[in-house]
């Protein structure tokens, strides 16, 4: 009996082995391969300017930048610009940095950062940073009123070509939206962690950093493949976010307040065991249950409920979603399917409420989506950005294409009632198939959903 237990547990390992060695071969590109990353040289002067917002937005905002490969003095000079209640000396104020030399595959930068506080509502400043002998141009920045509207723009995955339009598109919302408090980036803001893609959504956001405070999630774009994946330490000292997160994401998972709003980011990437889930779930009921903000807003980088066809982020679902339910989040705002989701929470009678689920992206990559009825809205083969303003009581949301054509249309109430203002809009739900019989065969069956959907 002992040799024929040893034999068939023999066999069983064989088995495990096997089937886990095929499973290697065929997700090794998923999992493990990085491709490589050319060698880059780190400009003598200061580059890659970047605001970021404190854990009091209201006061504090934090400046980065990387210059040469080697440590040396440097400080941010700012100002209060003319508009506000204090004089403009320059420079009024100095922040001395702390620096970095960051390594990467091929190549090392030195990276800076400096801590503005004590700035106060509704004044704007003017800085630039110094680093050794040489200084970067002035850059203008504002510090939203008090209680007033709060706008900002969100953006989903970016991830595009080095050659392709994502500057164009940077350039016109800049010049439809001036005034917006932030940009907020749900991950995937670069195809791969390589300095080349770093340094193309740098050159398409062409200064707006500077001028306009950034607020970033991690995507899985911007971690290294492996076991365990590694974030790419030049996000970590690109955007330099609060340390209030739970141990070992400092920055990574964090929250912002602004007077009326409480803005929380999740590192869903980074979130590969029990034990980091764990810990973000207990941050997660922590920051939601002291939040004395009138309203709430998530970002992650997966989706709760996914649109692409064949995915499902159970452990999101699972550890996050009663959490945003018990404590009423209004809004959650997702990325990683490279297709277009809104999704309200129903009541027993069926009325629509929070939280509001969305998935978008801005990539020209784009992926098939599915039709699970639990999607109030759905969009294929769409680049899209988001506005959404806040207003007392009112959280209205809009989502248009590139060209700025309105998609999606909603109102929100802080005590929870969802007003659905997107019923004449069209759903684009048309996608490129190829031309094997392998995609002529998907092309047929996503037809059949489709016009399931649209009553046909």
């Amino acid at each position: 009996m002992k040799r024929k237990t040893a034999r068939i547990s023999a066999f069983t390992l064989a088995v495990v082995l096997c089937l886990g060695g095929g499973l290697c071969i065929w997700k090794w590109d998923t999992w493990f391969h990085n491709p490589p990353e050319l060698p880059y040289a780190t400009p003598h002067s200061p580059d890659r300017i970047i605001l970021s917002l404190g854990e009091d937005a209201r006061t504090e905002r934090t400046v980065a930048w990387r210059c040469d490969t080697f440590l040396q003095a440097a400080r941010v000079e700012y100002y209060a610009l003319p508009d506000s209640n204090m004089p403009a000396v320059e420079p009024l104020y100095t922040a001395d940095a702390t620096g970095t030399v960051v390594p990467s595959r091929a190549g090392k930068s030195a990276f800076y950062q400096a801590r503005l506080g004590q700035l106060e509502s509704g004044h704007a400043y003017r800085y630039r940073v110094c680093c050794g002998n040489t200084h970067s141009g002035w850059h203008d920045f504002r510090i939203p009123p008090a209680h007033d509207t709060l706008d900002f723009l969100y953006i989903g995955d970016v991830q595009d070509k080095t050659d392709g339009n994502t500057g164009q598109f940077f350039h016109l919302l800049r010049e439809a939206y001036p005034g917006t408090a932030f940009w907020a980036f749900a991950g995937d803001i670069i195809e791969r962690p390589t300095d080349a893609y770093w340094s193309y959504w740098f050159s398409s956001m062409d200064g707006i950093p500077a001028s306009v405070p950034i607020l970033a999630a991690t995507g899985n774009h911007e971690y290294l493949k492996g076991l365990p994946k590694t974030l790419d330490t030049r996000w970590t000292h690109t955007f330099v976010n609060p340390g209030n997160g739970p141990q070992g994401f400092e920055g990574q998972t964090y929250y912002i307040d602004f007077p009326d709003l409480r803005y929380i980011v999740i590192d869903t990437d980074g979130i590969q065991g029990p034990v980091s889930l764990w810990r973000h779930r207990n941050w997660l009921k922590t920051t939601l249950a002291s939040n004395p903000k009138r309203w709430t807003v998530v970002m992650m980088h997966h989706p709760v409920h996914s649109v692409r066809s064949g995915r499902d982020n159970y452990y999101v679902r699972w550890t996050f979603r009663p959490l945003f339910e018990r404590y009423g989040v209004q809004l959650v705002l997702q990325g990683h399917d490279h297709g277009y989701s809104r999704i309200t929470t129903k009541t027993a009678e069926g009325e629509k409420t929070v939280p509001v689920y969305v998935v978008s992206s801005s990539s020209p990559k784009t992926y098939r989506i599915g039709f699970d009825p639990i999607h109030d809205r759905l969009g294929a083969n769409l680049q899209l950005y988001q506005h959404i303003r806040i207003t007392g009581d009112t959280l209205h949301y809009e989502s248009r294409t590139y060209d700025h054509q309105l998609y999606d249309d909603l109102l929100i109430t802080s005590s929870g009632t969802v007003i659905d203002r997107a019923g004449d809009i069209p759903e684009q739900l048309d996608y490129p198939f190829g031309d094997s019989p392998e995609e002529r065969e998907k092309a047929r069956a996503y037809e059949q959903e489709k016009n399931a959907r649209q009553g046909r």
